[in-house]
């Protein structure tokens, strides 16, 4: 939550939604009993404005207005409360960029640049607090039903918001692409003698920062250039079947990797 409260402007951000991925890029899922969301709140929803994606259902994003006239007692709906939906089959497995502008008149909801929702009704006027927040949730009608045991990630790119008149500085975007590996010596299914020489290299769209070389699993050789080679003394290594594994990062940690099996 930010320190202070905001009023009309754009607000903005680039997420990927609750998912069960362990890393930002990595494969993962939806799964029920969770709530993820961007917003604007204060005061029991004397303000809410809101960009919320629910454990129950993997392809809708809720945007949301609410004007509580009485923050004293809880808000309700239908009559606190106007709604729209984004269809966002992807939120849980790619990063999006959603916004949403806060005017006097209206709040127009954007998601990677599509226009999805004009609310003209319950448009809040008080300056609130921006959040992002992900919790859990055990109710059919919001969230769906806890899965008990379940670790949820949402992953945030960047955030900005923009007031009036001002030019928002413009994001690059996440970097998602890992190093592509190539192992040029030996081949796969090679017969191997006393001495083996291992030689590789990686590509990447913004470039390699390091790359290893592994044989069994044990790290055998690292470097910080596109380019590697080691010299196996293979001579004593118990005869049968050998991995050789190659790493390559890039600067975010996105990991490329290639492999050959061969035979002593």
């Amino acid at each position: 939550r930010t320190l202070g409260t905001y009023g009309y402007r754009t607000y903005e951000y680039q997420a990927r939604m609750s998912s069960t991925a362990t890393t930002a890029t990595g494969s993962g899922s939806n799964t029920s009993g969770n709530s993820s969301s961007l917003f604007s709140f204060i005061n029991n929803s004397q303000t809410e404005i809101d960009f919320e994606k629910e454990g129950g259902n993997d392809q809708t994003i809720y945007q949301t207005t609410w004007v509580n006239p009485d923050p004293t007692k809880d808000p309700t709906w239908p009559d606190d409360r106007t709604y729209t939906t984004a269809n966002v089959p992807t939120s849980s497995t790619a990063f999006h960029h959603y916004r949403y502008v806060w005017q006097a008149s209206k709040v127009d909801f954007y998601v990677d640049g599509v226009l999805t929702g004009t609310h003209t009704t319950h448009v809040p006027s008080v300056t609130s607090y921006v959040m992002l927040n992900q919790w859990g949730a055990n109710n059919p009608n919001w969230g769906g039903l806890a899965t008990i045991g379940t670790t949820r990630y949402m992953y945030v790119d960047w955030l900005r918001y923009t007031a009036p008149g001002e030019t928002p500085v413009e994001k690059t975007p996440a970097d998602t692409i890992a190093p592509v590996v190539s192992i040029s010596s030996p081949i796969n299914g090679a017969s191997i003698g006393n001495s083996t020489n291992i030689t590789a290299s990686a590509t990447d769209n913004i470039g390699v920062t390091k790359m290893e070389i592994y044989i069994d699993g044990v790290l055998k050789k690292s470097t910080t250039t596109g380019s590697i080679s080691y010299s196996w003394k293979s001579r004593n290594v118990a005869r049968g079947t050998h991995t050789i594994l190659v790493k390559a990062y890039d600067a975010i940690s996105n990991i490329g990797t290639s492999s050959v099996t061969v035979n002593k």
